[in-house]
């Protein structure tokens, strides 16, 4: 049942961020709505199961925290990223889809809510300096690991871009 809960509500969020603009390829908007939106817990959720293996980069990549400058270095697993590289060709292919960048903005804008709701990976961390170890509230760093890092999503992106357009 949660798989379904969690198809349901990334399809909500995916059409929330449709109208309010952040996901603007006209191609993957029509592809979406023409194939994946009538009943998403009904059918094969392509797109849920793409962010999916996106999310997975950075949830399954062991984390190392470090108290004296509110750090959190990860290592990404190679099989994950070549995993969801592979799946996204697929996808694309599959589908006949040409808007390679504008599919990859919606799985960056995406990925971090294609997460079953009893997945038990950390999902997020509060990181606090040594001395405020004992103290509550807002000392610290956030990090959400429920989303790649800007800087490796970028490189990710542009291996799939290297690949895909040539």
């Amino acid at each position: 049942m949660a798989t379904t809960d969690s198809k349901y509500s990334f399809y909500s969020h995916l059409i929330r961020k449709i109208e309010e603009g952040s996901i603007t390829s006209d191609e993957f908007i029509s592809f979406i709505k023409d194939n994946e939106l009538e009943e998403p817990e009904d059918n094969t959720s392509d797109f849920y199961e793409l962010c999916k293996l996106f999310s997975d980069i950075s949830l399954n990549a062991p984390k190392e925290s470090d108290s004296k400058n509110c750090n959190v270095r990860a290592l990404f697993q190679f099989s994950d990223i070549n995993a969801a590289k592979a799946a996204f060709k697929e996808y694309v292919s599959k589908h006949g889809l040409v808007d390679v960048e504008g599919i990859l903005k919606a799985i960056e804008v995406m990925h971090g809510d294609a997460i079953e709701f009893d997945d038990q990976r950390e999902h997020h961390r509060v990181v606090r300096p040594k001395e405020f170890d004992r103290f509550l509230g807002s000392f610290g760093e956030y990090f959400s690991f429920c989303r790649i890092p800007d800087d490796v999503w970028n490189s990710i992106k542009d291996e799939i871009l290297k690949e895909c357009l040539n």
